[in-house]
């Protein structure tokens, strides 16, 4: 890595070995890392999530999704990071409201938290509010009933990527409800599968 001291980007999917030393190491080795992913880091733990966003200034992507051991308290500090634009946290499912406090802002332009069955539409809505930008969202399998979508959506006038896939009795009533808000001139696609 440290020949590679431009290294922007760097994805370290399934690396089930992943190590705190290893986080650590990739920090302080790249100082240009803008995006890290960490999908399928199914040990990575919350103290190395933590040193991840405490020396990552800079990053403006955060892959965690499949990492089961992250935690709220992983992502205490989510908020520092002003830059950010893309969240994916897909089956986090340790993830409660607690996690996503003061997370969001102007940047924000991407939020997965499909399959993190422990949020709420109050927490998820929070961010949106605080992240007019964002335009690709994905809720699906969470446990969103049609005013918890409705709630959501109601956030997001720049939206064009929508998925809503495996909520359970997202009644015709809500579906026209959602494509009748301002958001529908901006939506390009919509996943209901």
């Amino acid at each position: 890595l440290r020949r590679c001291p431009g290294l922007t980007s760097m994805s370290l999917c399934d690396c089930t070995l992943l190590t705190e030393a290893s986080v650590i190491s990739v920090i302080a080795m790249l100082p240009k890392l803008y995006s890290i992913n960490l999908w399928g880091c199914t040990n990575i733990s919350p103290a190395a999530v933590q040193l991840l966003i405490r020396h990552g200034q800079a990053l403006q992507g955060i892959g965690l999704c499949y990492c089961s051991q992250v935690t709220d308290a992983a992502l205490a500090n989510l908020g520092s990071l002003t830059c950010l634009k893309s969240l994916q946290f897909e089956s986090c499912v340790r993830l409660t409201d607690k996690a996503l406090d003061g997370c969001g802002g102007g940047s924000l332009t991407s939020i997965n938290v499909r399959k993190c069955s422990k949020l709420t539409a109050k927490a998820i809505s929070a961010v949106l509010e605080r992240s007019p930008a964002v335009q690709s969202l994905n809720v699906s399998h969470c446990n969103l009933d049609s005013s918890s979508v409705l709630e959501v959506v109601k956030h997001c006038g720049m939206l064009q990527v929508l998925d809503l896939g495996g909520l359970p009795g997202l009644p015709d009533a809500a579906l026209s409800a959602v494509l009748e808000r301002p958001l529908a001139a901006t939506l390009t696609t919509l996943k209901l599968d």
